[in-house]
């Protein structure tokens, strides 16, 4: 399994490539070891579905600025070295949702190089403090986000609960309107980040459609899918959660059936009697 072999062999059959070429890490053995050891991880731990990583990138040296564990523990990055004291994350960190404090960190770490991107992202913030509206919009929308990276993520393995597809949903609905106050705001960067922002308008509007507002914790409670979904299912569920109406009407179609059976059985009987006393009527003539 570490061995740069078998992890070679074991990335190429999991993204269907002759070479590892395409994603530029033909040439780092470490890296092709650490990246076929991780898919490896993901078999032995049952995470058998991961079809959903469908590419492998390395971290380019020449765009961040590399940061060991000695210098982010030196200049308290993360954490402070003093019992009670607060690191530079403490301090900077205002995030909403779990994402944004995921990526916050994700850059302290991975300082850029690049004087554009830098200035990308100040001129962001900036037109934040402009423009409190659009700030105002933003912040209440990524309230109702919350952690679609995770959700996400547990779709991808199907094993995301009937609460957590509701909660997809919910943030489905709310990227709509930071798709749009971003793509109407007078900045580029925001711009390209709204024309990125896929709201899955069919998704949504799917589970809005199919699954109640409301549903349990685990599929096996039931009462997940909406009435009138499914026929079959509604039938079933008629028949669970209303047994005793339902075998009422079992006996009264039974016995209407029973009765008119009867009433067949009584007349063809009652033409058989007339037939005879006729019969017997011209014999005594």
């Amino acid at each position: 399994m570490f061995t740069e072999t078998t992890a070679r062999e074991k990335l190429l059959k999991h993204f269907e490539v002759k070479n590892l070429k395409g994603f530029g890490v033909e040439h780092l053995k470490n890296g092709i070891i650490a990246s076929g050891a991780i898919l490896q991880y993901l078999i032995m731990t049952q995470h058998t579905q991961i079809g959903h990583i469908t590419s492998l990138a390395r971290i380019e040296e020449d765009k961040y600025v590399r940061l060991d564990k000695f210098t982010v523990r030196s200049l308290e990055l993360m954490g402070s070295m003093n019992d009670g004291g607060s690191s530079l994350l403490d301090v900077i960190d205002k995030t909403i949702s779990p994402m944004g404090a995921r990526l916050l960190k994700r850059w302290m770490v991975f300082p850029l190089k690049d004087v554009k991107p830098i200035n990308g992202r100040l001129d962001v913030v900036e037109y934040f403090f402009r423009k409190p509206e659009f700030k105002g919009v933003i912040e209440e929308q990524l309230h109702l986000i919350g952690d679609l990276e995770r959700i996400i993520s547990k779709v991808a393995v199907g094993r995301v609960s009937p609460r957590e597809v509701v909660a997809l949903k919910v943030a489905l609905q709310a990227i709509e309107p930071i798709k749009e106050a971003c793509m109407d705001a007078d900045n580029a960067s925001l711009n390209h980040i709204g024309g990125q922002l896929d709201i899955c308008r069919s998704i949504r509007d799917r589970i809005e459609r199919e699954i109640n507002n409301d549903p349990p914790l685990l599929v096996n409670k039931g009462g997940v899918i909406k009435s009138g979904v499914n026929a079959e299912l509604d039938e079933l569920r008629r028949i669970a959660y209303s047994g005793k109406d339902y075998l009422l009407q079992i006996q009264q179609r039974e016995s209407a059936v029973s009765y008119t059976h009867l009433r067949a059985h009584e007349t063809g009987r009652n033409l058989v009697c007339r037939l005879l006393l006729e019969k017997k009527k011209k014999k005594e003539v």
